[in-house]
């Protein structure tokens, strides 16, 4: 969670320098931030219903793959086109990763009070991922 988070702002702190390194529109570089979001926000229904069908550790495991994927390339991307599709593809496998890791979550604690404490500390990963968008930049 912390990374799937972590992701969507991340990329904020270096679009000066990715913009003057691939010679990017700043629309292009909108496209490079927005497309992370919209790609999560449209697939998370999609793949909390499929980790239903075909199980949660598949899915899981897949997300885990596709997320790791596109963050390689995302950061080997020589031009914008590359950087936009990578991180469509991050945005796929959070997808998967977001509602399974709260289901794994709530089905391996049965205890009502451990179960609370796990969901504590994943959404505390979750704020935390928020709050930290890679560092700050300092001029």
């Amino acid at each position: 969670m912390f990374m799937v988070v972590l992701d969507s702002t991340a990329l904020n702190v270096a679009l000066p320098s990715m913009e003057r390194e691939l010679h990017a529109s700043v629309s292009g570089m909108q496209w490079a931030v927005a497309s992370y979001s919209v790609v999560v926000a449209s697939l998370l229904t999609l793949a909390g219903s499929t980790a239903d069908r075909i199980g949660r550790r598949c899915v899981f495991r897949a997300g885990l793959a596709v997320f790791t994927a596109g963050s390689l390339v995302s950061g080997l991307a020589p031009a914008l086109g590359a950087l936009v599709g990578g991180r469509m593809i991050q945005g796929v496998g959070g997808a998967m990763l977001v509602p399974v890791s709260l289901s794994i979550i709530v089905n391996t604690f049965s205890d009502g009070r451990e179960r609370a404490r796990a969901i504590g500390v994943w959404t505390s990963v979750t704020g935390i991922g928020a709050a930290c968008p890679g560092g700050r930049r300092r001029e």
